[in-house]
């Protein structure tokens, strides 16, 4: 709200806002876009990389890569410290995917790895949006783990995880692409 409201002071383009997170960064990105969705704040772009979007431990890729990770064990400490002892992980704020109704939120950006504990929940959610008539681009990186985009010195797969991320801003803020040397 404050920059919508005051972003000109530090040069922001009004009307240009987006909000972006990667694993539980892109649970709070996502809680934020719908927030802002609520109080008729209209943001550009939710770009979600590896989503923590849901509290269900039983989804297929949890059991497939728990050896891989983020482990069902660290996810369930992760959410216990989250939510706090008395807190209730199941509410929109912590599990996005469990809001009813998606429509209206801002066009997203998720990103997704083949072998990643989160892939499921991240999966789902772009479907969610989807369905609801979201503008959704979805890209799910065969072979690669969690964070991938992370890994240069290891993979190319990388690289094009922050190109295709980049690429998702420059069109969500109507930017063109920067001349490549």
């Amino acid at each position: 709200m404050w920059l919508a409201e005051r972003g000109h002071s530090i040069g922001a383009a009004p009307g240009l806002i987006g909000v972006s997170g990667d694993s539980a960064g892109a649970n709070l990105a996502a809680g934020v876009a719908l927030r802002a969705r609520d109080h008729d704040l209209s943001l550009s772009l939710q770009l979600l990389a590896f989503p923590v979007v849901d509290c269900d431990f039983d989804r297929g890729s949890y059991l497939d890569n728990d050896r891989v990770g983020p482990s069902v064990e660290a996810m369930r400490w992760f959410w216990e410290h989250y939510v706090g002892p008395d807190g209730d992980p199941t509410v929109r704020a912590a599990s996005p995917l469990r809001e009813p109704d998606l429509a209206g939120v801002a066009p997203a950006h998720v990103v997704t790895a083949e072998f990643d504990t989160l892939r499921d929940e991240g999966d789902a959610y772009a479907s969610r949006l989807r369905e609801a008539g979201v503008g959704v681009t979805h890209r799910t990186y065969a072979g690669q783990i969690h964070c991938v985009y992370r890994m240069g010195a290891i993979t190319d797969q990388a690289s094009l995880c922050l190109d295709d991320c980049a690429a998702a801003i420059r069109g969500a803020f109507g930017c063109s692409p920067a001349a490549r040397e």
